[in-house]
């Protein structure tokens, strides 16, 4: 059975490097800002601003629905204005025709950067949910794109035994308690296959190899 970790040190290796991965050297074509609850959103709209002098586009994703029926609606466009983002440099993925999720956010971003060629992202969400944010992206990077240089720059840390509400605006819990359904559904996308039998996710020993020849 495919796994997503191996091993602990492998596990602790590839969660150290996501959260404090090095920088892209040049410009950023793109920030790509995956979707949070109100309870989070704080978190990657700070990161957004120290990117607002490196990055030429900002990437948020909307449309389609959550599987609670409720619509999926983003208003991040107008909180990245609030902070001082410029309309111009705002774009829009349109994951209409699909459930939202990090998976089909991901998908919509790597099909955006393939229309626009672009070479290089940061990928941003709050922190407990970036390591599937970055493993989603990656993947498909790989898949797709292996020319792409993808690289992690995660929000910011809000408190972590605060009570909050995450994926689906069904999940509830600490942020700090999150990390373990994070992890499993880490494990659960791995063993998941496309029609063509790719695995959704790439083990975390791949991701790690995409760091070192990144």
């Amino acid at each position: 059975m495919r796994k997503f970790f191996d091993n602990i040190i492998e596990a602790l290796e590839l969660q150290a490097r996501v959260l404090s991965d090095t920088e892209p050297a040049g410009s950023i074509d793109a920030a790509l800002i995956f979707g949070e609850t109100s309870y989070n959103e704080a978190s990657v709209f700070s990161t957004a601003v120290l990117l607002k002098n490196r990055a030429i586009k900002f990437v948020y994703a909307s449309g389609g629905k959550l599987l609670t029926g409720e619509e999926y609606i983003s208003a991040f466009d107008q909180q990245l204005i609030w902070h001082g983002i410029p309309r111009e440099q705002i774009l829009r993925a349109d994951i209409s025709s699909k459930i939202a999720s990090t998976r089909t956010e991901a998908v919509a971003f790597v099909e955006l950067a393939k229309h626009e060629s672009w070479s290089v992202l940061t990928v941003t969400a709050a922190p407990f949910h970036q390591l599937r944010a970055f493993a989603n992206t990656v993947t498909l990077a790989v898949q797709q794109m292996p020319h792409l240089k993808v690289f992690s720059v995660p929000g910011k840390s809000l408190p972590w035994t605060e009570t909050v509400v995450h994926s689906q605006n069904i999940e509830r819990g600490r942020r700090c308690d999150l990390i373990k359904p994070e992890s499993k559904r880490l494990e659960k996308y791995r063993r998941k296959t496309s029609v063509k039998g790719i695995p959704d996710l790439l083990s975390a020993r791949e991701i790690l190899d995409y760091l070192d020849r990144r």
